[in-house]
């Protein structure tokens, strides 16, 4: 259970670090806050809490699944950097990854149930809204 939590905060690390990466590529520089990657402070896993163990073995793993780059920061602090993380990257089908990471704590609350698909939890786009076959995609679903 507890290797299944792990894979899925590296999943979602993922996500939110293609999510940037796509706001560098797509809008051609960085949100207004940031900063540029030479600037940003570095901190040990270890110092806020992680394991250098096994964010190695998520840096195996994003590898050998061909992923470009990785970089996760917590309070703004980089602990974990993999990859081309200065390249920009252009990226398609960005939406139902970000939503699945977003709605992570309320399927963990049993808020949303993932058997359920958009139209029958009432999900819609402005308007004119999402087709009858664009309702019946469910907000995420991971397999492990």
């Amino acid at each position: 259970m507890k290797s299944k939590r792990y894979l899925i905060t590296v999943i979602g690390l993922f996500v939110i670090t293609t999510i940037i990466l796509f706001t560098v590529t797509y809008f051609g520089s960085a949100p207004p806050k940031s900063k540029e990657i030479n600037e940003l402070e570095y901190v040990t896993p270890e110092e806020i809490g992680w394991s250098s163990v096994k964010l190695a073995e998520a840096e195996n793993y994003a590898e050998q699944i061909g992923s470009a780059a990785v970089m996760a920061l917590y309070e703004g602090k980089v602990f974990f950097s993999w990859g081309k993380t200065k390249q920009k990257y252009l990226i398609h089908s960005i939406r139902k990854p970000f939503l699945c990471a977003l709605y992570g704590i309320y399927v963990k609350q049993g808020l949303i149930d993932l058997d359920k698909n958009l139209g029958e939890l009432g999900i819609d786009d402005i308007p004119p809204g999402l087709t009858p076959i664009e309702k019946q995609a469910t907000v995420c679903r991971i397999s492990f």
